[in-house]
């Protein structure tokens, strides 16, 4: 996908289960790397609920912030007092979604409504993300990283797991996963969906240093030994390094089973002489190891993806991984070798061959493999792809009329004015200052969509340049209704016209309004006004309390309980019968004008 112009409108609401929190800044590290790539092309967001164990008082805790070129809305949460049992996990639960309708609300008030939400890791995001689309009729598609669902790990279990997992795969758009090995475990497990396979980021490295001067593997891991096979490497040493005395094993990380890992180390006489154990390191310091070892080692019994394992590709280094599911698609004799998970015969074999063959594989091609599967481009693109398709669903005028339109489609907003249409691509405008006909705002031009100043009657368009053309609220202000149906019907091939109703041309009857208009059948009808004025000054002062209209002295008011009335009074009135009219076009408009 070449033209990303389109996205600059496009709202993401990211809801995740994992990503990077003041407990630990690694967590979903590769979910912002998703997020930030996205990001160079349409507006983001994030939302992060965590349960923070060391939280007394409040019950909540928010942070909103800017992070580059994404805005993180993180809400942290008193956990349960109640323990694991139903209780604690029923307060836990509520905390969770209390916490999440927390940052909704502060997401809707600073973006409005999202065009898609993009769910990362199951189960909880997505019931919230369920519920949206239930009620908003917002799209989600979901991005699983989960090993759970795989067979050798088997943690995917409980009766009110399964059944919210299931609907909520169910009611996504999609469903993409990490691998292939993924999706399939997730299928097996009875999970119905649209599933795409669209790889972990991985960006190529820049190598300004060259290899170690001795053979040097390394292993990056979070130390959890039943998973990741680590002893299995330790065990494999004594035997190698008969044949390569010099061979050096960098063990990288911290967690559960690191003691224990160091004591076998410990007792087979090579802690600190052939393997030595580094604390977990920032992240472009784990690069740089990566980058200047002799190879990689992946001894993991299963693997979602294997991020480790893509970076070192990235870093030029060849790769020796067990076929643990996600690394063999895109390990192969080219970068590396594959080995049968939990044979400590094939990996002494292994180890062995890939000192001796490790520099036949070169950086550059390395690098290249890398940056053609897994570079932010080539990533990103795939995931827009996605939301392109689902996300067809638009608000238009001020009824917030709900259409499809098609992703592809180009969109005309004739008479944009202040309140442009996010969906359109083209803006047309007379008048950019000032004017009685928007209550003496000026013109708006989002960032990422063209602007035309010209005449709705005279258009400087092509016939039929437009695929879909929306012309909100002008209708009622236009000199010669059958020119304004004319030139809609040439420069679109369909399109949506809106106006005010019958019902409130009653009450408001703006001194700027020419035409009462309606629908009879197929036919737009344009009944000239002949009086002015609206039904009740009060009635219209009160709808529009605490702003400046044109014609109209103001009512201001910090009344909450009058405030409260008109938010009301507002958001019924849409959906009141005969307060706007509502015309859907293809091809040619059926007018018709009834002068006075």
């Amino acid at each position: 996908m070449k033209n990303y112009s389109i996205f600059k409108s496009y709202k993401i609401l990211f809801l995740c289960k994992w990503y990077p929190n003041r407990g630990n800044l690694c967590n979903g590290i590769f979910i912002k790397k998703h997020a930030e790539a996205i990001a160079k092309h349409a507006k983001v967001s994030v939302i992060y609920i965590g349960a923070d164990d060391q939280m007394r008082n409040p019950m909540y805790e928010i942070e909103n912030t800017i992070e580059g070129n994404l805005n993180v809305i993180r809400v942290y949460y008193k956990n349960s007092d109640f323990g694991n049992g139903i209780i604690g996990k029923s307060v836990k639960a509520f905390r969770y979604f209390k916490a999440f309708y927390t940052a909704l609300k502060i997401y809707s008030k600073e973006n409005g409504r999202p065009h898609v939400i993009h769910v990362n890791v199951l189960t909880r995001p997505a019931i919230a993300a369920l519920i949206l689309k239930k009620l908003k009729n917002i799209p989600y598609i979901i991005t699983e990283h989960w090993t759970g669902y795989m067979a050798e790990h088997a943690e995917y279990s409980g009766l009110l797991k399964r059944i919210s997992t299931q609907l909520t795969v169910k009611n996504a758009a999609a469903v993409t996963t990490v691998s292939e090995v993924l999706s399939k475990s997730m299928q097996t497990c009875g999970l119905k969906g649209n599933y795409i396979t669209i790889p972990n980021i991985v960006e190529v490295q820049k190598i300004p240093f060259g290899k170690n001067s001795i053979p040097t593997a390394i292993n990056v891991s979070d130390m959890v030994d039943e998973m990741k096979n680590i002893s299995g490497i330790i065990k494999a040493m004594p035997e190698v390094i008969k044949e390569f005395p010099e061979l050096r094993l960098e063990l990288i990380g911290e967690g559960p089973d690191r003691q224990a890992l160091e004591q076998l180390a410990l007792n087979l006489n090579l802690l600190n002489k052939n393997v030595f154990f580094f604390n977990q390191l920032a992240h472009e310091q784990v690069l740089k190891r990566i980058a200047v070892a002799s190879f990689l080692i992946v001894n993991s019994h299963y693997e979602s993806f294997s991020v480790v394992a893509a970076e070192a590709l990235a870093c030029g280094t060849p790769v020796l991984s067990t076929q643990c599911g996600g690394p063999e698609e895109f390990i192969n004799e080219d970068c590396g070798i594959l080995i049968k998970p939990g044979d400590l015969n094939e990996l002494i074999w292994g180890i062995k061959t890939m000192v001796l063959t490790c520099k036949n594989y070169t950086l550059e091609n390395l690098q290249k493999k890398a940056g053609e599967k897994f570079s932010p481009s080539i990533v990103s693109s795939q995931f827009l792809e996605l939301y392109q398709k689902y996300a067809v669903v638009w608000k238009v005028g001020n009824s917030e009329k709900k259409l499809i339109i098609d992703p592809l489609w180009t969109v005309l907003d004739v008479g944009s004015g202040n309140r442009p249409n996010e969906r359109a691509n083209v803006l047309l405008e007379k008048e950019l200052g000032e004017t009685i006909h928007r209550s003496g705002e000026v013109a708006l031009i989002p960032e990422g969509k063209k602007l035309v100043q010209g005449d709705a009657l005279a258009m400087p368009f092509e016939k039929d340049e437009f695929d879909f053309v929306i012309a909100s609220h002008i209708a009622e202000h236009i000199e010669d209704p059958e020119k304004f149906c004319k030139e809609l019907s040439r420069v679109g091939r369909m399109g949506y016209v809106e106006t005010p109703g019958k019902l409130s041309e009653l009450f408001f009857n703006e001194p700027f309004h020419k035409w009462i208009v309606y629908k009879k059948g197929d036919v737009l009808v344009f009944k000239e006004k002949t009086g002015f004025k609206c039904f009740s000054e009060f009635f219209y002062r009160f709808y529009y309390l605490n702003e400046t209209r044109v014609g109209h002295k103001p009512l201001y008011s910090k009344s909450f309980f009058m405030i409260l009335i008109v938010n009301l009074l507002r958001k019924s009135w849409k959906h009141l019968p005969a307060t706007y009219t509502k015309y859907a076009w293809k091809g040619n408009i059926q007018y018709r004008i009834i002068l006075k």
